[in-house]
């Protein structure tokens, strides 16, 4: 029994999973698309916090989490298949949370939220927020109105008019009096007019830095490529609409017309140019994977979308005559 404890104690530890090992586990479970399921969902797998048996067949039936009501307090019990297609964002709590992974009867949708860390409790969606930027399938940064700075990488209070990261300028959220004491309404305009007029100013030195640091313009550009890339290049959500008809063809070659292409992409030399096209793809991106997500749920329902950006659903045998 001594050797026994001592041949454990130095075997090496079974390996850690990786992003591809919990797709393959959840296709395993049955699950279609498992790159369509709530990233907070699949991070809470990756770091240990979801359980997952030996024999998959279990798994999507399993209790995730039991709590109360974020409102009323009526308990509340959620399975991991509740779970699978909930939203990543809870921007909907105004509308009753309908992309909450379980709903009271009294309330409303519920979101279960921190799964990634396994501090896991039942939100109405102000408070849930995963960030898709960062690694190992994102991570929760609560308010609604915290997002991810491509920068340097932190998160910051960008509200709902664009505050600027700190790491750019901004005041970085609210002061004491609870007034927003960033000072831009937008996240990329130059810092505001010095008091000192610029004239009576002293030249600076020759040697002085010029606050931009070596390489950072080349790793966010690279950094913008990547995002664009998962927006509208192979293996994207747009993609997917296109290579399985998820909306009519007009719609496809309509949307392939308006968007830039990743070549067009690679050939702006601008940075600043480049980060607000890319910007407006992360809308297109977010569009269209809801659109896959409405495919996988709905089978053999065509998902469609309003001028709005809401999808819906329309069958297939209705031709629209």
């Amino acid at each position: 029994d001594e050797l026994e404890g001592v041949v454990k104690a130095f075997a090496a530890p079974p390996p850690r999973p990786t992003e591809d090992s919990i797709h393959a586990y959840l296709a395993s479970a049955g699950v279609a698309r498992p790159e369509a399921t709530s990233r907070c969902l699949r991070a809470g797998m990756l770091h240990g916090h979801v359980s997952m048996p030996a024999d998959p067949s279990t798994f999507l039936d399993a209790v995730l989490h039991e709590g109360g009501c974020n409102c009323c307090g009526s308990a509340l019990v959620c399975t991991i298949r509740d779970a699978l297609r909930q939203g990543d964002y809870g921007g909907d709590y105004g509308d009753g949370g309908e992309g909450g992974a379980v709903e009271c009867d009294e309330c409303g949708g519920n979101y279960v939220t921190r799964i990634c860390s396994g501090d896991m409790a039942f939100d109405s969606g102000k408070f849930h927020n995963h960030c898709h930027h960062c690694p190992g399938f994102g991570q929760c940064i609560g308010d609604y109105r915290e997002a991810h700075c491509h920068r340097c990488g932190d998160h910051y209070f960008v509200g709902m008019s664009g505050f600027r990261c700190p790491c750019r300028g901004g005041g970085g959220g609210f002061d004491d009096s609870g007034a927003d004491d960033s000072d831009s309404s937008s996240g990329y305009e130059s810092p505001t007019t010095p008091s000192v007029d610029d004239a009576s100013a002293p030249a600076a030195a020759a040697s002085a830095w010029d606050a931009v640091l070596p390489g950072i313009v080349q790793t966010e550009r690279g950094e913008l490529l990547e995002r664009a890339e998962k927006a509208v290049g192979p293996g994207s959500a747009l993609a997917i609409i296109a290579e399985e008809g998820l909306l009519p063809a007009g719609v496809i070659e309509g949307m392939m017309a308006e968007l830039p292409s990743l070549e067009d992409l690679r050939a702006m030399s601008n940075v600043d140019e480049l980060r607000e096209t890319v910007e407006q793809l992360d809308e297109t991106r977010a569009i269209t994977e809801r659109i896959v997500e409405s495919a996988v749920l709905q089978g053999s329902k065509r998902p469609r979308v309003d001028d709005e950006g809401d999808v819906y659903e329309d069958d297939d045998d209705d031709d629209d005559d």
